[in-house]
């Protein structure tokens, strides 16, 4: 998948447009195809290190999307495929972010 993504956190100049390998969903987990994003102050406060939370590195910078479901973990009940769903606040805790031209987001149903 092509995303911004970042290997360790620090300036804008840490951020990084390249490939990644493919998302792998997880049972309670959505597949998005994304068609667009926001970027707000807390992007740029999760890259820069100021904002303390887990990342898993290469960590694709972004927290808002909207798309349509691409696949579906075997877990998930709420959504089915090529439905146009929206998520934001991801890359809280661990979860993976949005920057790219897919992403994941959880079944919280």
């Amino acid at each position: 998948m092509q995303a911004a993504y970042i290997t360790k956190t620090g300036s804008y100049q840490q951020i990084q447009v390249g490939n990644l390998p493919d998302p792998v969903i997880k049972p309670n987990e959505v597949l998005v195809k994304v068609q667009a994003v926001a970027v707000n102050h807390v992007d740029t406060f999760v890259r820069s290190g100021a904002f303390k939370t887990e990342l898993t590195l290469p960590a694709v910078i972004g927290r808002d999307a909207v798309g349509t479901v691409q696949a579906l973990g075997s877990a998930v009940t709420a959504f089915e495929a090529g439905q146009l769903v929206w998520t934001n606040s991801m890359g809280y805790a661990g979860r993976r972010t949005t920057r790219s031209d897919q992403c994941v987001s959880r079944d919280s149903s």
